[in-house]
């Protein structure tokens, strides 16, 4: 196994990655990785109002917790919602910033054909920082009309049991319908089923330099 054990997750907004890999990252967890996560946005514009504004940070602490991911490598930023465009080079000086400092492993992402806005800049800033590193794009079905996996990752009972107690947390989202337990595990279930596992996660490898272990 390789020695540099840090892993970067990237999500455009609170709750994306746990929703298209959070029984990955509780995987990697598990086998000692070092779990590194930023959310670009905190989405206070689009918090329902009988919320506070400021909830999808309390909430997103207590997701990535549980998937084993430390505080203090958790980083929660407050780009606005649909203005991603608006900030091209601030997000990639963001993520060049974690290529020196941490040197990651893995990157995961969002997938190249997610049509929401957000999502398609953190995908293509994502692949000019890290065109030579190991980067995987995650799954986000409502967003990605054409997702084609080539990695499956087989996720155990209690790590999707771990996916799904991280999105309970929430709790201001549980509106949205995607946020179904019956709809998360028929996901994996259909990823399951095309690579004989009984349940798995899919990615789409945007690049692959090494050998990498899941």
């Amino acid at each position: 196994m390789t020695k540099n054990k840090n892993i970067l997750i990237i999500s455009p907004h609170t709750d994306d990655a746990e929703l298209g890999c959070g029984s990955t990252i509780y995987k990697l967890n598990k086998k000692g990785y070092n779990l590194h996560y930023i959310a670009f946005s905190s989405c206070e514009d689009s918090v329902p109002k009988k919320f506070d504004k400021n909830i999808l940070r309390n909430e997103v602490t207590k997701s990535t917790k549980i998937l084993g991911i430390q505080n203090k490598n958790l980083n929660i930023l407050n780009f606005k919602v649909r203005e991603f465009g608006k900030h091209r080079q601030e997000i990639l000086d963001i993520m060049i910033n974690y290529k020196r400092n941490i040197n990651p492993f893995i990157i995961f992402t969002t997938s190249i054909n997610d049509i929401h806005q957000d999502h398609k800049v953190i995908n293509e800033e994502s692949i000019r920082a890290f065109k030579f590193e190991n980067l995987l794009s995650y799954e986000i079905p409502w967003n990605t009309k054409n997702f084609k996996p080539n990695l499956y990752v087989e996720i155990k009972m209690n790590e999707f049991l771990k996916k799904i107690k991280s999105l309970s947390q929430y709790k201001s989202q549980k509106f949205r319908r995607y946020f179904d337990n019956d709809f998360i595990k028929s996901q994996l279930l259909f990823r399951g089923i095309q690579s004989k596992f009984k349940l798995a996660e899919a990615f789409e490898i945007i690049n692959l330099n090494s050998d990498i272990s899941i």
